[in-house]
């Protein structure tokens, strides 16, 4: 296969680098039980970009005891 001189340019793609650098963890219970129980509450549409601000606090925050 004969490629254009300008794909030797192309990198890799940064997200399999990120992925490479990411943590190997269990995902916490809490997480877990919202996910299950969240479709049945009406979260079945897509969010804001940035983030529904009580999920990422719940993320930012660990409940007491983790």
């Amino acid at each position: 296969m004969n490629a254009a001189q300008r794909m030797s340019r192309i990198g890799t793609e940064s997200a399999f680098e990120v992925l490479a650098r990411e943590p190997n963890f269990d995902t916490p219970a809490h997480i877990k039980e919202g996910a299950k129980l969240a479709p049945d509450a009406g979260a079945t549409h897509y969010g804001p970009s940035a983030g529904l601000p009580e999920l990422r606090e719940a993320i930012a925050v660990p409940p007491a005891g983790l």
